[in-house]
């Protein structure tokens, strides 16, 4: 069982707690296990340290470009990878994960958007509205807005049509 997120300084957002969040940058050493995040997703492209340098959590690395012009395959690429790792770990480990990016604003954004769709079903639109009442001033860059409205909600599955 995870322990509590304890009150230290960090720029941490609940996004969908108590598994999700967003952030800034986030400081080396043990003060991410301390205030109880597993898994660290680091997508600003100039900050990826080892994963050693995160004392005792997960780290997944999703370098991004935050540049306002339509998206590159090889951000598409790193999201939709990143996304899948950290919603396999929330799944079958309750694992809690911090997407972070320079500013916790857009690269961030756009994975964590890709997470809730992968965990919650959420489309595009929904993930991206409750991401911007959760933490202000994010998606910024309507290039990643737009791609992310694009995101439907998955389709029920049909029934095999036997009942039990």
């Amino acid at each position: 069982m995870a322990q509590p997120l304890l009150a230290i300084p960090l720029d941490i957002s609940p996004i969908a707690p108590p598994l999700l969040f967003q952030g800034s940058r986030p400081p080396l050493g043990s003060a991410l296990r301390l205030a109880g995040i597993d898994v660290l997703v680091l997508c600003d492209n100039d900050f990826q340290p080892r994963s050693p340098e995160f004392d005792g959590v997960h780290v997944i690395h999703a370098p991004m470009r935050d540049e306002f012009v339509p998206l590159r395959q090889d951000n598409w690429e790193q999201a939709r990878d990143a996304s899948l790792a950290a919603a396999q770990l929330m799944r079958r480990n309750g694992a809690r994960v911090l997407t972070t990016c320079r500013m916790g604003w857009n690269r961030s954004a756009f994975v964590n958007a890709l997470i809730l769709h992968r965990t919650l079903g959420m489309s595009g639109r929904q993930a991206v509205a409750l991401i911007k009442a959760r933490r202000p001033r994010t998606l910024q860059n309507p290039h990643f807005v737009r791609a992310l409205e694009q995101i439907q909600e998955p389709k029920p599955r049909p029934s095999s049509g036997r009942r039990r």
